[in-house]
């Protein structure tokens, strides 16, 4: 079972708890990612619309619920699966931030246990990696909808049942434990930071961009992801801002075996306990903030329709990226795609497929 150890701390003591996952395989009640979570009318974020993308790859939920057949519904999330690939398509979540007492102050987690969901098995085939796909690869188990993201509710079941949500192969693509416990990491706290200590709500959407994609004899991998977050600002609208970071330079970098690269996961994991200045913390220093894209390139690479580019703080931009955009995803998405005035120094695309 995993677990997860919580401090909790008050004028006179310091007191560490060991929280336990709720692993609840009937998932029949679940309602999934909510799109009236950040308000009505105007403030209504709904799930993506598909335009590109192959619908004869979507794994069909055979016991679907609030969100329909195309979406598997968890406790406060939702996913769209590739029964192709074996990897999600989309992930959305609605993260209550000043609810989420997890998130605010955990130290570290242990004996991560992962399992499939049989609500898209089809005869004897379920369209997902296991545990034994995994094992010895060299990657992480890299979650896409954040274990704690939804760890919210009214009573701590509910809290730790939406922890346990969080560990199906459907939210789970492989990632390079440098990035896994690197920038990705970086991206995933400034989201939660900002939930928990300035928006109080924040929806989030997530996924692999699937063009690109390399395998090893039992795995995908995804070479670049995405996030968009969706929030309501001080001037109470809505507003939304996207994010891209690629892998393949993380990898490179390490120049070893997969069996070698295998060590760095017994690395301990970078405590996440969180505070109101790491905000600028993750967007300046750490540097979140030089992975900002126009939601509208997301929306090019990955076939999707977020509905938010009116909203989308990079939609008055020149070019489709920040301007101090990171090195890794200037080598990773082919220039002409990704910007309206080529720039000269921008030609060290030779590695990766076209994105």
């Amino acid at each position: 079972m995993n677990t997860f150890k919580l401090k909790l701390q008050n004028d006179y003591l310091v007191e560490e708890v060991i929280l336990e996952a709720i692993k609840d395989d009937n998932l029949s009640n679940r309602k999934g990612y909510d799109s009236k979570f950040l308000g009505d009318g105007d403030n209504v974020v709904k799930l993506p619309t598909l335009i590109k993308l192959n619908f004869g790859d979507i794994a069909i939920n055979q016991r679907p619920s609030e969100n329909g057949k195309n979406y598997l519904d968890y406790l406060h999330f939702s996913i769209m699966h590739n029964k192709k690939l074996k990897l999600p398509y989309i992930t959305a979540v609605n993260n209550y931030g000043v609810k989420n007492y997890l998130a605010m102050d955990h130290d570290s987690r242990s004996g991560d246990i992962w399992d499939q969901d049989d609500r898209i098995k089809i005869a004897n085939d379920n369209f997902q990696f296991d545990d034994e796909d995994y094992y010895k690869s060299g990657f992480h188990r890299g979650h896409i909808v954040r274990y704690y993201d939804p760890a919210w509710g009214e009573t701590e079941i509910i809290q730790k049942t939406a922890i346990g949500d969080t560990f199906y192969y459907t939210n789970c693509c492989p990632q390079v434990a440098g990035f896994n416990t690197g920038k990705w990491l970086d991206l995933e706290n400034y989201s939660m930071v900002k939930a928990v200590f300035k928006t109080e709500k924040i929806s989030i959407f997530a996924g692999p961009v699937f063009n690109g994609i390399f395998e090893t004899d039992t795995l995908n991998i995804p070479v670049t992801y995405w996030k968009v977050l969706a929030y309501i600002n001080e001037q109470n609208k809505l507003e939304a801002v996207g994010f891209l970071m690629s892998q393949k330079v993380v990898f490179n970098k390490y120049k070893i075996s997969l069996l070698e690269h295998a060590e760095l996961l017994k690395e301990g994991r970078k405590p996440s306990s969180l505070t109101p200045a790491d905000i600028t913390k993750y967007w300046n220093t750490r540097n979140v903030r030089r992975y900002q894209v126009k939601i509208s390139l997301i929306e090019e690479k990955t076939g999707l329709d977020f509905g938010l580019n009116h909203v989308d703080i990079n939609r008055k931009q020149e070019k489709f990226y920040f301007k101090d955009v990171d090195e890794d995803i200037r080598k990773s998405i082919k220039l002409m795609e990704y910007s309206f005035q080529p720039e000269k120094d921008f030609n060290d695309l030779e590695f990766i497929k076209s994105l």
